[in-house]
Order: C-alpha cells, then structure tokens, then sequence
C-alpha cells in the first residue's frame, strides 16, 4: 500500500482511519470541488461577454423606441441574467474554498486519537458538518443559479 510521510505525525494513521480520513477527502473533492471549480469558470467566460445590449438598441429597420416595452423587458432580463451569473461565480468560488478548508480540517482530525465512524460521510457529519452544509448550499444554488441565467439568456 502507499505510506505516508510523518512529517509532523507522531505515528503513522492507522490504515483504517487513513482510509476513511482519504474517503472523506475524496467526497469533497470528486463530487464538489472540481465541479464547481468548473461552473466558475463557465460562468466567468460567460461574465466576460456580456459587454453590451445589443437588444435595446436599433436592429437594421426594425428601430424601436427608446423606451418601448420590448427593450425595457430586454434590459431587465439582461440585468437579471447578469446578477445570476455574478451569483453563480460567487456562490461556486465560495464552495471551492470551503472544500479547500474541510480538506484541512479532515487531514487536521487525522491527527488526534480518531475513532471510526462507519461511513466517511459520518465522519465528515460528526466533525465538519457546518463545512458540509454550507458547502453543498453554495454549490446547488450556485447551480440553479447558473440554470437559471442561461434561461434568462435564452428567453431575452
């Protein structure tokens, strides 16, 4: 198996407790980090592109007036697609930090005299469950937020 350096250990883990301290690693990085990592990134390439509304202006001889309802509709929408999308970049960034922080504090727990939990997702409900909920939170509703822009987007 692979062995782990003591750097500032006293002992090695116990090969149980590694494993389930790894599981625990593992369920926030696989199922939340990179994903939302990922969305951020979509969603900043996204960000960056709105630059202007091309809707709300003249097209060739359609010319509408500048305060028809169909351009005041458009901007509205296009202000709320923006604030999605600035809703989606903040809430992912934030789930990728709160990862980086349980991944510490798990390694963190590693260290003390740990008993077993029968599953990883106990250990990390017993120990970083304020972590975990807020994790999750900012990553779904950054999810939906990131729906919903791109619905915003297709309807204006």
């Amino acid at each position: 198996g692979q062995e782990r350096r003591l750097r500032d250990f006293k002992r090695a883990l116990p090969a149980h407790v590694s494993k389930q301290v790894d599981q625990a690693v593992k369920y926030f990085s696989i199922s939340v980090r990179v994903p939302a990592a990922l969305i951020a990134g979509q969603a900043g390439n996204v960000l960056s592109r709105l630059t202007d509304l091309p809707g709300a202006y003249s097209r060739g001889e359609r010319v509408q007036a500048v305060g028809s309802r169909r351009s005041r509709i458009y901007v509205a929408l296009f202000r709320l697609h923006l604030m999605l999308v600035l809703y989606t970049v903040c809430a992912q960034l934030t789930a990728v930090l709160l990862c980086s922080t349980a991944h510490a504090q798990i390694l963190d727990i590693g260290r003390d005299e740990l008993a077993l939990e029968p599953t990883a997702l106990d250990l990390i409900i017993r120990h970083v469950e304020f972590e975990y909920v807020t994790v999750w939170v900012a990553f779904l509703s950054g999810n939906v937020s990131f729906m919903l822009a791109i619905a915003t987007r297709i309807v204006a």
